[in-house]
């Protein structure tokens, strides 16, 4: 009985892990963030590459690949007209909540497949596989199933 639990409970946090990725996909598609509107903004042309040489220094070649994405940041919010930037602080806010909750899916799906381990007594090394093939599983089922709502939704549009 305590093996059907752990199975119970493995499986109840796996639904923790790919329901919010879900979710988020869902809502964040709501937002309706246009990807020309992000894409107009030349990265490159705006603020030159970091030179590979400056990673002999590692940290020196973070703080100014950190410069660069800040200035990259900036010049794309200047470039949106007002709505757009409430657009993308909305998008930015959800996808940050829905990160936390995924997050907080996944750690207690790792708990309870340590349980799990234990309880069927296999290989506690078997944990991180079991974690990637859960992440990896949630976000395969969010994309394939927004995929499939879109077909259908462009084959339900096209009925007389």
């Amino acid at each position: 009985m305590t093996e059907l639990g752990a199975w119970c409970g493995f499986l109840g946090a796996c639904m923790l892990v790919v329901g919010p990725v879900y979710q988020a996909v869902l809502e964040l598609d709501e937002e309706g963030l246009e990807h020309e509107d992000l894409a107009a903004v030349d990265g490159d042309a705006l603020v030159p590459r970091v030179p590979l040489r400056w990673w002999l220094l590692p940290p020196v070649a973070w703080w100014k690949v950190r410069r660069r994405q800040e200035q990259l940041r900036r010049a794309l919010v200047a470039s949106l007209a007002p709505d757009k930037r409430l657009q993308l602080l909305g998008f930015t806010d959800k996808a940050t909540g829905w990160v936390f909750v995924s997050a907080g899916g996944l750690l207690i799906a790792a708990k309870e497949t340590v349980e799990l381990l234990h309880e069927l007594e296999w290989a506690g090394w078997l944990l991180w596989p079991v974690l990637v093939v859960l992440a990896a599983t949630a976000l395969g089922h969010a994309l394939l199933r927004t995929r499939r709502s879109a077909q259908l939704r462009d084959r339900l549009l096209e009925l007389p």
